[in-house]
């Protein structure tokens, strides 16, 4: 028989391969993703996203722009995303096939463009960028469509996400209800958004909310799940990330400093050395110095510090960057700004991915929540002023044309162009629309380019 002292620890032992083979058998021939397992963390479900979305939006949002202000890697996250979308924003092209009705249309509308701010800070483009921002670090944006008392038109206003009241919630009867300050009928169609002053704004006040038509605010996010009603930080998956590099490179910082702390110490080998060192007026310095020879009193030697070692740290925190510019969607050389193993054929596919995300995200959030409807209410607008002659049952809709992404290798990227123009597989207003540039502009631009050359042919 074992002794007791042996036992009790080889029963405990006995007991957790028992419940080991009783797990991996529970798990074997089963779908793990959607059974138990150790592999699994108990928190690991998520059975209400929706909800929980407007429940922890707010602070994600808050610790989203904390990264975003006060991290290297959350503050260039956000500048990718925010200079690739909007660049110096899209140019406006009235889908309109009288040519003189079209160029009337482009310059009033960019006329507009430089006073359409309410605050009139920005144009246009500058307050696309700063709506962009806020939909990147809190997942939404607001824009209260407003009306200029002295003109009538139409200026804009970007509000902060906490002025629309994420604690009103309540059953309004009748299918309808108010759900995070956003009211809706019983179809679920929004109707009205209750806003409260600027909690940022100097002397700022909260005497309650206000109701404000849904047909007077753009709500502009991203939905993830169905029933969803705010919207969650685009670096929400990369945001506990972001902490953890903050750290690592915090305490590689600690160590470096600590490894710089070099030093030697005298120690007593033998008994006959002094206790006490003798300090005479003119006796020699014993700091050390690069290149120095010293002479220690006898009996003494002398040891060295090992600070701690750094090795493999600059490539965990490399990974860990990897990982978080993965989770926001961006690619790792954007974030880090290392390019040392970025070459002509990595950058095209790391640059090709991110802008379809791009692309994707102007055509089906920027353009129909945001651009769309500010150019119907401008047309509107403009009508009921009379500024334009148009029918308001008839009002014609707007292309936006982006501008061209900058070319990795532009040599390689235009004989592409001429051979996929040349082989018929793509137009030439496919292809001039591609570079963020109007067709029948570069024509004209071209028909000015050329007249000279043809008139002093012609004069021969």
């Amino acid at each position: 028989m074992l002794p007791a002292a042996l036992r009790s620890p080889i029963t405990r032992l006995g007991r957790a391969l028992t419940a080991a083979a009783r797990e991996l058998s529970t798990r074997s021939g089963t779908i793990e993703a959607g059974a138990g397992g150790p592999r699994w963390h108990r928190n690991a479900i998520l059975r209400t996203p929706a909800r929980e979305i407007a429940a922890r939006s707010e602070t994600a949002g808050a610790r989203a722009a904390a990264a975003f202000l006060n991290s290297t890697y959350g503050a260039a996250i956000v500048s990718a995303w925010v200079t690739n979308i909007t660049m110096d924003g899209p140019t406006c092209r009235p889908k309109v096939k009288r040519k003189a009705l079209r160029k009337k249309l482009v310059e009033d509308f960019g006329r507009w463009w430089a006073t359409c701010d309410a605050e009139g800070r920005s144009d246009l483009g500058g307050f696309l960028a700063r709506t962009v921002r806020s939909l990147v670090v809190n997942g939404e944006a607001f824009v209260h469509l407003e009306v200029d008392p002295d003109t009538a038109a139409l200026r804009l206003r970007l509000w902060n996400v906490s002025q629309v009241d994420r604690s009103l919630t309540r059953d309004l009867g009748g299918g309808r209800k108010i759900v995070a300050g956003i009211e809706s009928d019983a179809r679920g169609r929004r109707t009205a958004y209750h806003t409260r002053e600027n909690p940022d704004a100097p002397f700022a006040t909260n005497y309650g909310t206000i109701r404000v038509p849904a047909e007077d605010v753009l709500h502009v996010f991203e939905p993830l799940f169905p029933g969803q009603t705010r919207g969650l930080s685009w670096m929400a998956p990369s945001l506990t990330r972001i902490a953890e590099i903050d750290k690592a490179e915090d305490s590689n910082i600690a160590r470096l400093n600590a490894a710089s702390l070099f030093a030697g110490f005298l120690i007593k080998p033998s008994e006959g050395a002094p206790d006490v060192l003798p300090i005479a007026p003119n006796a020699p310095s014993i700091d050390l110095e690069p290149g120095a020879f010293i002479q220690v009193p006898p009996g003494y030697g002398v040891e060295f510090s090992q600070p701690p070692s750094s090795d493999g740290a600059v490539d965990f925190i490399r990974a860990m960057v990897r990982s978080a510019a993965a989770g926001a969607g961006v690619p790792y050389e954007l974030v880090s700004g290392d390019l040392s193993q970025v070459n002509y054929s990595s950058a095209r596919l790391g640059l090709s991915e991110f802008r379809q995300r791009v692309t994707a995200i102007r055509r089906t959030l920027i353009v129909p929540q945001l651009l769309d409807p500010i150019w119907k209410r401008w047309l509107a607008l403009e009508v009921l002023a009379g500024r334009l002659k148009l029918d308001m049952a008839a009002l014609p809709e707007a292309e936006w044309v982006w501008p061209g992404w900058p070319a990795v290798d532009p040599l390689k990227e235009v004989n592409a162009d001429v051979q996929a123009i040349n082989a018929r597989i793509r137009s030439r207003f496919e292809t001039i629309a591609a570079r963020g540039r109007d067709p029948e502009e570069v024509d004209a631009e071209i028909v000015l380019d050329t007249a000279p050359a043809a008139a002093r042919e012609s004069s021969k």
